[in-house]
């Protein structure tokens, strides 16, 4: 499930934000310029991380770059034409075009800093991207042992690659 989906998705009920494993954002849509409550899972190892403070500021910089990058790279296209007696906005499909292109082409850049750690990049997606379990992603680093010790093997995993992105970056 994409980002996206999961914004889109039921708000949680009640009974689950009375037990805390959800917090309340506010950000701005940039579809219609107003502001939309959000609801972010604390069961996502960055969310929990972050409000544990295991991530210092410019790895947290690092990690919403990718993620707004990763949003505006995945922006669906419209395929079908517009019938009716609408007039569209010109140039507004184009800006959209040209800020996907931009953002995939950073994102290109920003994984070629891990010549040779496509696994590790992998794993930073996962767990950033996609929300993957922290204990899953450092499993497939090759070691066995524990869950807790998995989830610390992808803790680091995740705050090398978003150290290396900060710096690269000048984040």
């Amino acid at each position: 499930m994409s980002r996206r989906q999961r914004d889109d998705a039921v708000p949680p009920t009640p009974e689950q934000l009375a037990k805390g494993g959800y917090a309340r954002r506010y950000t701005l849509d940039e579809a219609t310029g107003q502001m939309a409550k959000t609801f972010v899972s604390r069961h996502d190892p960055v969310e929990r991380w972050k409000a544990g403070g295991r991530l210092e500021a410019h790895q947290v910089a690092a990690i919403d770059l990718c993620r707004h990058l990763w949003d505006i790279a995945g922006l669906p296209i419209r395929v079908t034409a517009s019938y009716g007696e609408r007039i569209p906005i010109t140039g507004s499909s184009e800006r959209l075009n040209n800020a996907q292109i931009d953002a995939r082409e950073r994102l290109y850049r920003i994984m070629d800093y891990f010549a040779g750690l496509e696994k590790w990049w992998a794993i930073f997606e996962n767990v950033c991207r996609h929300g993957e379990p922290a204990g899953i992603a450092g499993s497939r680093l090759g070691y066995r042992g524990s869950n807790r010790s998995d989830d610390v093997r992808a803790h680091t995993v995740v705050c090398f690659v978003a150290d290396k992105i900060a710096e690269q970056e000048r984040l």
